[in-house]
Formats: structure tokens, sequence, C-alpha cells
């Protein structure tokens, strides 16, 4: 896997629009948009209803949704302020020594990111990734041979 390296003191910026073409373009895109808003709402106030309900949800949301978008920005500005500006994706553990049901996993990683065909093989508290045989294809779940143990097998595609 690699790793993309990232200058700490360089600054992005979200591209600047280039040239008036582009500058005119996206201005009658805003307010075409704009414009699509405000008319909707204007259709929707100017036909009769009489329902508390919805009067309550609109004053409800023009309250509740702008004071939840600005909690979230305060408190990523919070989080910037303590920890600073992300530089990168923070490291993870890849290793993968037990599954979701706390069985002991063993695999060769390496070889399997090759391999055409894995059989994974449930042996009492040990979930073992192998390659399987070429010519082998099996699917499913089947009676391995290992003792009576369900095996599955899955294929994957390598092209």
């Amino acid at each position: 896997m690699s790793q993309a390296t990232i200058d700490p003191g360089a600054r992005t910026r979200a591209a600047s629009l280039s040239g008036w073409p582009q500058r005119l373009a996206h201005t009658v895109v805003v307010v075409a948009g704009w414009a699509l808003f405000v008319w909707g709402w204007l259709e929707v106030l100017g036909r009769p209803w009489d329902s508390e309900a919805l009067s309550w949800l609109i004053v409800g949301s023009l309250v509740v949704l702008p004071t939840i978008t600005i909690a979230w920005i305060l408190h990523n500005l919070g989080i910037h302020r303590r920890k600073g500006a992300r530089t990168g994706v923070p490291r993870i553990d890849e290793s993968y020594p037990r599954d979701w049901n706390g069985r002991e996993v063993v695999a060769d990683w390496p070889a399997l990111a090759h391999a055409r065909l894995i059989t994974v093989e449930l042996d009492g508290e040990r979930k073992v990734y192998r390659m399987a045989k070429e010519g082998s294809t099996a699917h499913g779940l089947h009676n391995g041979g290992n003792g009576g143990a369900p095996t599955r097998t899955l294929t994957r595609s390598t092209g």
C-alpha cells in the first residue's frame, strides 16, 4: 500500500473560476437555483392551508435546522482549534487477529491477495483462509473434509 505524502504547511483552496464565461455560467446557475427555490416557496405559501401542525413544522424547521447546522460548524471549529488542520488520513492497525465472533484468524494475506479462489474453513475457534487448488470449482457451504466442520468457499475475480 502506498501512502501519499502531504506537506503540512501547504494550504489547499478550491480552484478559482477561470475566465469570464465560466464565472457567468456559474452566476447564472446560482441565480437560477435561488429563483427556483423562491418560486417553490411562493407556490407553497400561496396555497390555502389551515393546518397548525404545518405552521409549526415550517417555523420549527426555520429555527431547528440552522441551529443544528451552526452547532455542527462550531463543533468542527472546536476540533480544529484543539487538534489543528488535518494533514492526512489517520493511521490504523491493519492486523486482523480475530473475526467478529472472536475466532483466531489464520491467513497469509500477501499470498491470498493474488489468489483466484479462497477457502475459508472454521476449525474450532480458528478461521483459516487458504488458497484453493487450481481447478477447484466448489462454491457455497459444504463439508470440507476437516472432521465435519463447514467450509465456505469464496470466489473472487482477478481480472
